[in-house]
């Protein structure tokens, strides 16, 4: 090979260089695409919070296994506290109610109710309480309807709601049920 060959060899190895140089220039970095990275991260994390959620239902549900132990304990205190409660019933009978219903067409009902309390202790509560814990049942029964009344589940309905307003006025009280002696409306 010739000096002049070698010379014209070197510049196009250079020269192929140089276009390869500029190549790599012309052609852009790959820059890190942000928004692919983010869905993808959203998206595993919704599939993480989803199965977490799926294992909570399912654990608290349908693949709750109760400890029988605990669950032995349980029956027995019930048992005990209904044995207590079935002992001895504390009635106390309240004097009759005369009250106008709510509604367009008057009407009017006199009620007769007894309070079957847990123990002595709410008796005597009762008892002194009388008058407010009558207000509270007039209030109860002026804000009813006939309608409200006329059905088994608007007088069972009255029934918890008389009982649950009471238990709430009541300190040391408890009462157990209500029976309705006599019950008309006019």
């Amino acid at each position: 090979m010739t000096l002049v060959q070698k010379k014209i060899s070197d510049k196009l190895t250079m020269a192929e260089e140089e276009n390869q140089e500029q190549e790599k220039a012309e052609t852009p970095k790959k820059k890190k695409d942000w928004k692919k990275i983010l869905t993808m991260a959203f998206v595993a994390i919704n599939v993480l919070g989803g199965g977490a959620a799926v294992f909570t239902v399912y654990s608290n549900t349908i693949g709750y296994v109760a400890d029988p132990i605990g669950e032995e304990i349980k029956r027995l205190k019930f048992a005990e506290k209904m044995k207590f409660f079935e002992e001895k019933p504390i009635i106390y009978s309240m004097d009759p109610f005369v009250i106008n219903l709510a509604g367009k067409a008057r009407k009017s009902m006199q009620i007769e109710m007894s309070l079957e309390m847990v123990d002595e202790n709410g008796y005597e509560e009762v008892i002194t309480k009388t008058t407010e814990a009558r207000d509270r049942i007039a209030k109860i029964l002026n804000e009813k309807s006939f309608t409200d009344l006329e059905s088994i589940q608007g007088k069972l309905l009255l029934k918890d709601e008389i009982i649950g307003t009471l238990n709430r006025f009541l300190d040391q009280g408890v009462v157990k049920g209500i029976y309705f002696t006599n019950l008309v409306v006019q």
